[in-house]
């Protein structure tokens, strides 16, 4: 019930504040170490509140690969807020905080992920970034139930902004 008003919030946000411009993004992500291989595929929506705060919904799908196991796949809904702490003309500097609820096979999970990026801003419409960095916590619900915490200091994928 706190997710929904949470989303019912945001939206309305959204609506009552008079804004920059809308977005739409679509974005890919990979990652790898000796033990697992993922990737990703998502798309988000917001709107810039005005050119330091944005919000959005989205949603997409990820794959993980382990080492010994079945390669799982899991699909995912997300609400975010974009601070941009500083900029000039093309480069933009932010702070992002997504909430994710993740469902695959056999469980689900929700997680809440920091992640301050770069974003370059190549003409009026089209932006691209990449994270820097991803502190996140995560609470998995399967046979194990169980809290996560990481930290990750890499590009974690790019993503593209077509801004109306």
């Amino acid at each position: 019930m706190k997710k929904s008003f949470l989303i019912l919030g945001l939206v309305a946000l959204t609506w009552s504040a008079s804004a920059q411009s809308y977005f739409v993004t679509a974005g890919g992500s990979f990652g790898f170490n000796d033990k697992v291989k993922s990737s990703g595929l998502g798309l988000r929506a917001g709107k810039e509140l005005n050119d330091i705060w944005a919000l959005g919904v989205g949603g997409g799908v990820s794959t993980n690969h382990s080492d010994g196991l079945d390669v799982s796949v899991s699909g995912y809904s997300q609400v975010f807020m974009r601070f941009t702490a500083w900029h000039n003309e093309k480069f933009f500097t932010d702070l992002g905080l997504y909430s994710s609820w993740s469902y695959y096979k056999g469980g689900s999970s929700w997680q809440m992920d920091f992640a301050p990026s770069l974003r370059y801003r190549i003409n009026e419409h089209f932006d691209i970034s990449t994270n820097v960095a991803k502190f996140t916590w995560e609470k998995i619900e399967d046979h194990d139930d169980y809290f996560y915490t990481g930290f990750a200091f890499i590009p974690s994928g790019f993503t593209l902004y077509y801004r109306f």
